[in-house]
């Protein structure tokens, strides 16, 4: 029996900044949990607050989590290059097989490297940090690509790409969701953006007209809007005609009622931003705008997606030179 093959304890560092952060490192938690049977993950995170206890607790993610703070990327990296072992790491008396850093930035990796572990990986300056070296995959844009280097690390190669499991989710939020959208050809949207300063969001009036559009087609449309946006939602109800927003019908709304809701839709129309991620674990067909943002890394990694990059299509960051033309052409 290899060593991998046996009990494990994981530890996975990944520094969010969003929710979708976090959900894009789904199918990476997902892989090494069937890469590594009886393995215990841990997540470590700056946050305070344990998101899978709170807003993420619905999607049933069996992992526990380590809140800390130690990690400083203002502290002086000689630090950590002469004084190896100075940083006691806050994870006193405990022991890792394989540590992973999911970030690339080096005062990150060489603090993270106090951790006692027997593996250690991280993509910082092309792999050199990690145990062994190998042919390992630039995995920036997508998460889930660390796994298959983890086996490369292991020498396990049971990487098999797989996506996570909305049946995963409680039954009565599944219900929930057919409660709200129980008929066919729902066409969904996603137009707030959670980033407070780089402008993602389309024109709210292109959305409209889209909507609209669509109607017209015999489609119904979805706005996935939270309730606090009220003049937002007050304005759609009254120009889109027949439009649906299901999060101000239930008093259960969360990110995986979101995930559920989408798996309803024949197609979402989406930014890039939290419930994109949401909607993507569905794996449900959607066309995404992308202004400012990298698309490469960003766009969900689903089965269909029609990426309308502005930077590509019109040479600009801003995203509202996307057409209304553009976004039929994809329905």
């Amino acid at each position: 029996m290899t060593w991998y093959s046996e009990f494990m304890n994981i530890l996975i560092y990944i520094h969010p900044k969003t929710v979708g952060d976090m959900i894009r490192h789904f199918r990476l938690f997902t892989n090494l949990k069937e890469m590594f049977k009886d393995a215990i993950i841990y997540i470590m995170s700056p946050s305070e607050i344990n998101p899978f206890e709170t807003f993420l607790k619905e999607y049933n993610i069996n992992v526990r989590f380590i809140s800390n703070n130690s990690i400083d990327e203002k502290k002086s990296i000689w630090k950590y290059l002469f004084m190896p072992g100075s940083n006691p790491m806050f994870l006193e008396n405990q022991r890792f097989d394989l540590v992973i850093d999911t970030n690339s930035r080096l005062k990150i990796s060489l603090q993270l490297l106090q951790i006692p572990t027997n593996l250690f990986y991280a993509s910082t300056w092309k792999f050199i940090f990690c145990s062994k070296k190998s042919n390992y995959v630039k995995a920036k844009n997508d998460p889930t690509l660390i796994a298959k280097n983890i086996g490369f690390l292991t020498g396990n190669k049971a990487f098999s790409n797989s996506k996570y499991n909305i049946e995963q989710v409680n039954n009565k939020l599944q219900e929930e969701a057919v409660r709200l959208l129980p008929n066919n050809n729902y066409i969904g949207f996603a137009v707030t953006q959670g980033h407070p300063f780089r402008k993602k969001s389309w024109s709210i009036e292109n959305f409209i007209i889209v909507a609209n559009k669509i109607s017209e087609q015999g489609c119904t449309p979805v706005f996935f809007i939270e309730p606090k946006y009220s003049e937002l939602i007050k304005r759609i109800k009254k120009e889109v005609a027949g439009v649906i927003i299901p999060e101000t019908e239930t008093n259960m709304g969360c990110p995986a009622l979101v995930t559920l809701l989408a798996s309803r839709l024949k197609k979402a129309i989406t930014i890039d931003c939290g419930v994109m991620h949401m909607i993507a674990l569905a794996n449900t067909p959607m066309i995404v705008l992308f202004g400012p943002t990298n698309a490469q890394k960003f766009m969900p990694k689903i089965d269909h997606a029609d990426i309308l990059d502005a930077k590509v299509l019109y040479d600009t960051d801003d995203i509202d030179e996307i057409k209304v033309e553009d976004v039929m052409a994809c329905l």
